[in-house]
């Protein structure tokens, strides 16, 4: 079967204590869709951690069901107490083990809700008879158009053929998308293969920001007065560290930053530029942490990908300049003074899956302050 094939089964039956099995005619139904998964060669479909698994779990837990009601005519009340609690405690270790993807599905959750809106907005600017290519959290929004095509197309090693159409001139991109940053996280070879993908069929040269909100980019082609979201410069000539504003010790420094914020009663963001500069090539995709803090409490967070997946900095090469914009919405804030900090990370490195108090505390001698702004 295979490691990835004969952990996913045991993902599947284990924590139900294979009771399942144990009612094969309620098992039934799911049998071409669990055959279909398990011959797929995609590792996505052999793994409980994607929507893959919803169509089935449903019928596990009838199968479940059907067991514990057939057990319970054959054997002592005692021994489906027992069972009752096998099922009880073999899940809590289960969460247990799983408790930083549970913590980081809260955290998602309530940034999503906060940047409802933001997405909202960018979305209404696009004419309704405009083609569009988008990432998946889109297409449902803009599936009643004619001609609405996957980014997934763009960097997909399956779509080598696949050619956008020319009439195509908006593009609804999310660079949080988990199937790009699954991508691009696989491995330095797979993140330089993405980005060479996309840079080259959704050039910057032709695609401009018409609007933006974290890491949700509204891009229109041809869009004379737009800006590039990343842009690469090569080679500058010789650097002189002790320019940097923060400089890490795998050799990517920030050479400096522009902040703009905009402070309106119905939009409030800031706006940031960042100059980077690569002294040694990194084999990771560093992440940047930024914070909005007011006197000593940190009120919210944001994570992004530096480069986003045009040039991440697995792929910068010694002596590249990259200049990238970002625009960090607000959350609704009460009157005062505000600042906003940030953090670089090696995901790799530190194991790093969300932000909690305990990697603010341990991080926090490496906060750097980008700019202070007030609510009034």
């Amino acid at each position: 079967l295979g490691k990835n094939k004969i952990t996913y089964l045991s993902e599947l039956f284990a924590p139900l204590l294979f009771l399942p099995v144990y009612s094969p005619h309620s098992l039934i139904p799911i049998l071409p869709i669990l055959m279909q998964y398990m011959l797929s060669s995609q590792v996505q479909e052999q793994t409980i951690s994607f929507h893959y698994v919803l169509t089935i779990a449903p019928f596990l837990f009838v199968a479940t069901l059907n067991a514990l009601a057939m057990l319970q005519n054959k054997t002592r009340k005692k021994f489906i107490k027992h069972i009752w609690i096998c099922l009880i405690l073999i899940n809590a270790i289960y969460l247990i083990r799983e408790r930083d993807n549970v913590i980081l599905s809260i955290h998602h959750d309530r940034i999503e809700k906060n940047m409802t809106r933001a997405k909202w907005q960018l979305i209404k600017q696009i004419p309704s008879d405009e083609p569009v290519i988008a990432t998946f959290g889109f297409l449902p929004e803009l599936s009643r158009r004619e001609k609405l095509y996957a980014f997934h197309k763009i960097y997909h090693p399956k779509h080598q053929g696949f050619l956008l159409p020319a009439d195509v001139s908006y593009g609804m991109i999310d660079f949080g998308d988990l199937w790009l940053r699954y991508f691009l996280d696989r491995s330095e070879k797979d993140a330089c293969e993405v980005s060479e993908r996309i840079r080259r069929r959704f050039p910057a040269d032709q695609w401009r920001i018409k609007d933006m909100s974290e890491n949700v980019v509204l891009f229109a082609r041809g869009l004379s007065k737009g800006e590039k979201l990343v842009e690469i410069n090569g080679n500058a000539g010789e650097i002189e560290e002790k320019t940097a504003v923060v400089s890490l010790e795998d050799g990517i420094l920030l050479d400096s930053v522009q902040s703009s914020p905009h402070l309106a009663a119905e939009k409030q963001y800031i706006s940031f530029v960042f100059n980077w500069r690569c002294l040694v090539p990194v084999e990771e995709n560093y992440i940047m942490v930024l914070f909005i803090k007011k006197d000593e409490g940190y009120l919210a967070y944001r994570m992004r990908m530096i480069g986003y997946a045009f040039y991440p900095t697995a792929v910068w090469k010694k002596g590249d300049h990259i200049k990238e914009r970002y625009r960090l919405s607000l959350p609704d804030l009460q009157s005062g003074e505000y600042s906003v900090e940030m953090i670089l990370i090696n995901p790799v490195k530190l194991h790093f899956k969300y932000v909690d108090r305990r990697i603010v505390e341990k991080m926090s001698y490496d906060m750097i302050e980008l700019t202070k702004f007030e609510i009034e």
